[in-house]
C-alpha cells in the first residue's frame, strides 16, 4: 500500500505516476490535467480552453501532413507503400503480377534517394503526431477528447479530399 493513500481506498480507477498525480482511468470532465509532459499543467478553464485549442491544431497538422506525404508520393508516381510503378526502372505488378526490377541501381541507392530520405523523415514526424495524440486521448479527459476528434475531423476535411487510393484510411496513428 502506498503512504500517500487512505487504507481500503480504492484504487481500480486510478494510476499514480511520479509526483503523487493520480489519472482516472475513465472519461471525465475537468481542467486538472497533465498533457504529455510535467510542464503542460493545466488547472484552470482557460489552461483547458487553449490546450483544447492548441490539440486541435495539432489534429489538423496530423491530416495535413498524412496529406502531404500521399501528394508526394502521387507526384513521385508511387503509391502509399513507397511502390513505383515504372519509375526509377521498378516494375511492380507487371503484367503477370510478378515485381521486377529492371535496373541495376543498388538497394542502398534506392534507401538513400532524397525522396526517401524525406518520407522517412515526414512518416517519423506523422508517428510522433499520431501517437502523441492518442496519449492526449488516454488522459480520458472529454474536452481534451473532443478536441483531438475534432482536430483530426477538420484536418480530414480540409485536407483528406485531396489523399487517394484505397489505403488512406488504413493509418490509424501513423
Amino acid at each position: 500500500m502506498e503512504a500517500d493513500t487512505a487504507p481500503g481506498e480504492d484504487h481500480s480507477q486510478h494510476v499514480h505516476g511520479a509526483g503523487g498525480h493520480s489519472m482516472s482511468m475513465s472519461f471525465h470532465f475537468g481542467t486538472d490535467e497533465v498533457i504529455l509532459f510535467d510542464a503542460w499543467k493545466v488547472t484552470t478553464v482557460g489552461g483547458m480552453v487553449g490546450s483544447c485549442f492548441a490539440v486541435l491544431v495539432l489534429g489538423i497538422v496530423f491530416e495535413m501532413l498524412k496529406a502531404f506525404r500521399s501528394y508526394l508520393l502521387r507526384r513521385e508516381g508511387g503509391n502509399e507503400h513507397g511502390r513505383r510503378q515504372n519509375v526509377n526502372g521498378i516494375e511492380v505488378d507487371g503484367p503477370d503480377g510478378k515485381v521486377r526490377v529492371i535496373s541495376r541501381r543498388s538497394i542502398v541507392s534506392h534507401i538513400c534517394d532524397r525522396g526517401h530520405l524525406l518520407q522517412t523523415v515526414l512518416h517519423m514526424l506523422q508517428f510522433l503526431l499520431g501517437y502523441s495524440l492518442m496519449l492526449v486521448f488516454m488522459t480520458y479527459n472529454v474536452w481534451l477528447g473532443m478536441a483531438t476528434c475534432f482536430g483530426i475531423g477538420t484536418g480530414y476535411c480540409l485536407f483528406g479530399w485531396r489523399r487517394a487510393g484505397p489505403d488512406q484510411n488504413a493509418d490509424c496513428c501513423h
